[in-house]
């Protein structure tokens, strides 16, 4: 999910977000922050859609996440979870095709564009099993 700084129903909103590559979820905000219509649309959007029976959704207590809203939401939805361990080879891949990519951009438009794209790519780079190794590394043991 991509998180844009922008207004909703502004120019981005309108006339940006539609153009950009399919198969992923862009929402706008005044700060480019998760909020709570972000996190509302992160449950439904891509959360619900994937998840398998038996998973888990670990969050930190940022108020959207922990909000009596959510909590309804999410009691009566199976969760799963997102390893916060997966962001370090994420973003050194998102570090690597910056430096890499020498095209410069003069519009905020290509900017962002070529921002969802090195993003696109780099979580390309995260397998399930990845994931799953990196979530069994943080389990403590017993």
């Amino acid at each position: 999910m991509f998180i844009i700084k922008g207004s909703v129903g502004g120019v981005i909103d309108e006339k940006e977000l539609s153009s950009d590559p399919p198969g992923h979820a862009y929402i706008v905000q005044k700060k480019a922050w998760m909020d709570s219509r972000g996190w509302d649309l992160y449950l439904r959007t891509i959360i619900e859609p994937n998840i398998e029976p038996g998973s888990v959704l670990l969050v930190d207590n940022f108020e959207a996440h922990v909000s009596t809203q959510s909590y309804e939401y999410i009691e009566l939805h199976v969760s799963m979870l997102l390893d916060v361990g997966v962001m370090g080879p994420f973003k050194a891949k998102l570090r690597y095709l910056w430096m890499k990519n020498t095209t410069v951009y003069t519009t905020a438009k290509e900017k962002r564009m070529a921002t969802i794209l090195r993003a696109i790519e780099a979580w390309e780079d995260i397998t399930p099993e990845y994931i799953r190794a990196a979530f069994q590394k943080s389990i403590p043991r017993m």
